[in-house]
């Protein structure tokens, strides 16, 4: 059952089919995303899954990051790999809660130079060291489409191509009776929400940009947050994937107790699969019946192979087999066992409609065995039951999380966007617009691993995860715990801790602007373990943090942290502590 039991409300789905008083231009591609997502939400679909089919994921579905091969020496080869690679940053986000106007991607991150700029000079870098030809596309939202147009003319003049498209919008639902924002008199952009990163997929088919990069023969795209520092092209990982058709990858990380509400891999035991087995390599019990049992065959005999063909993975299908011969398998074993095989297009694949472990034995003395498939599967909080969450929250159980970096097939995309195949769980996300309480239905783009061929997670270094979601993200990465270099923020190898320190800094320093004006220049903290500031504090500058620091000002007064000073596991409340 999911956490919350929506109430259906038919007048909703006909409104939203309506189209009615939209002041926003709503497209028939996002009325109909829209009207599907409702839909589901409001059909009482289950937003977690089961906890008891959950496994801890084999190095077979999470590889590790050193287990990669090398990439290749020969520079021709290595351009050969990145004129198949496109750069997709998600920049829908704006910079609000950093008070800054704009999109996030334009904040100056270090040197002058913001999110945005250093993605081109990485991109710009990578292009000219190979003669390589790796476009970026920035995937916008209405908030930030107009504004980052405007900014991405100053590329003019780099060795790449930029593409920009948008996001769907929807509009709001109103959490009283589930009708549209719109259709209360809201038709301004309040009204309308974009509805999570799951929709990069639909998106990036719907403004033909995935036509278009298919057609130049690009074949993986590499999804990230615009500002996350840490995610810049890997080509041991992209070499990877190439060699071994991964159709879909995602980056995890080990997790910290600062990470534990983020999404972590799973093993899911989910769809049935097929093997096929000789006879010597299974124990007499696993026989359940055999070809005695079963009426007359027809003279084709089916062999098996092996196909995802997006369902979800490892499903095992029967080819060169009559109709006759798949009629008279699923009336078989749906007689014997009460499971019912279905066939799916014209593959002839057969999907196990209620998990059994079944057998029966086949022509050429073969055995067929159907038993769980384990799929990888991103797991949320938001999914979680309310009696598990302590322990979704456990660094023990749960040692990995999702970065958001993503490497995903773009046929792959194709093939599922036009199959309507993503059915990524729902995230119901209560917001308040004007005193009205509503809802924003989304989806996340980590959740769709399950529906891809040959899906897996890399267990890559912490390094790769860098993001700067608050002013004491912006003071890790403008101190000398980092250096840039082409665009990439590199760790300094001084730092003989592998974490960084933990950083919290009050309200006072919550703006930009704000946290600007505060230091004359940002403390060394090579050696800080950790940095709590409260109160009216201001920094001096060549100032050294070490150890456990607190400096909490008294209330209602200044306090000056003069400059050169070296603070060392110490508590500061006034200037007779320092």
């Amino acid at each position: 059952m999911p956490k919350s039991s929506p109430t259906s409300n038919p007048l909703s789905l006909a409104y939203l089919k309506s189209g009615k008083d939209y002041a926003i231009s709503f497209t028939d591609n996002e009325k109909t995303g829209c009207i599907n997502l409702v839909a589901r939400y409001l059909s009482g679909e289950a937003q977690y899954i089961e906890w008891s089919k959950i496994q801890t994921p084999t190095d077979e579905v999470v590889v590790p990051y050193d287990s990669l091969a090398p990439t290749p020496e020969d520079p021709v080869e290595t351009k050969k790999l990145l004129d198949k690679l496109v750069v997709l940053k998600l920049n829908g986000g704006l910079g609000t809660t950093m008070g800054c106007t704009g999109p996030k991607s334009v904040i100056e991150v270090r040197n002058g130079l913001t999110f945005l700029d250093l993605i081109v000079i990485q991109i710009e870098t990578l292009n000219s060291k190979y003669g390589s030809n790796v476009p970026l596309l920035l995937m916008n939202s209405f908030n930030t489409h107009d504004d980052t147009q405007k900014i991405v003319e100053k590329y003019a003049n780099s060795n790449i191509e930029i593409h920009t498209f948008n996001q769907s919008q929807y509009p709001r639902l109103v959490v009283e009776d589930l009708m549209p924002l719109p259709s209360k008199g809201n038709t301004s952009k309040d009204g309308w929400y974009p509805p999570g990163h799951g929709d990069v997929f639909p998106s990036l088919k719907n403004s033909g940009k995935l036509d278009t990069l298919l057609s130049q023969g690009k074949e993986y795209v590499f999804v990230a947050n615009s500002d996350n520092l840490g995610a810049v092209v890997d080509l041991k990982i992209l070499n990877h994937l190439v060699r071994n058709k991964n159709e879909y990858c995602m980056e995890v990380t080990p997790k910290t107790l600062a990470d534990v509400k983020g999404g972590t891999l799973i093993s899911y035991e989910g769809k049935a699969q097929w093997q096929i087995k000789h006879e010597t390599q299974l124990s007499v019990a696993k026989v359940l019946f055999s070809l005695r049992s079963l009426p007359q065959l027809p003279e084709a005999s089916p062999l098996m192979a092996r196909s995802r063909y997006g369902l979800g993975g490892g499903i095992e299908y029967l080819s060169g087999c009559s109709s006759a011969w798949e009629a008279l398998l699923a009336d078989s074993i749906a007689m014997h066992y009460g499971v019912r095989f279905a066939v799916h297009g014209d593959i002839n694949s057969f999907c196990c409609s209620k998990g059994h472990d079944t057998s029966f034995r086949g022509p050429s003395n073969r055995l067929f065995i159907c038993d769980y498939l384990l799929e990888p599967a991103l797991l949320e909080i938001a999914q979680v039951p309310d009696e598990h969450v302590n322990e979704f929250k456990s660094i023990e159980k749960f040692k990995i999380f999702n970065t958001n970096n993503l490497w995903v097939n773009l046929s792959a995309i194709k093939r599922l966007v036009e199959a309507d195949a993503l059915k990524m769980e729902i995230i119901p996300n209560p917001k308040e617009v004007d005193g009205i309480k509503v809802l924003q239905l989304e989806t996340a783009a980590g959740a769709a691993i399950k529906f891809f061929d040959n899906a897996i997670g890399i267990n890559v270094p912490r390094s790769r995860f860098l993001p700067v979601k608050a002013t004491s993200d912006l003071l890790l990465v403008q101190s000398d715990l980092y250096t840039l270099n082409d665009g990439f923020v590199v760790r300094n190898p001084a730092r003989a801790n592998p974490a960084n320190p933990s950083i919290e800094l009050g309200p006072e320093f919550k703006k930009v602007a704000n946290f600007l004006s505060r230091f004359k220049s940002i403390p060394s903290i090579l050696e800080l373990d950790s940095l709590k500031v409260t109160g009216d504090v201001w920094f001096g500058a060549g100032i050294v943090l070490k150890g456990k620091v607190v400096i909490a000002a008294k209330p209602g007064v200044k306090l000056e942290i003069p400059d050169g000073v070296v603070i060392e596991n110490k508590g500061i409340n006034g200037p007779e502590d320092l």
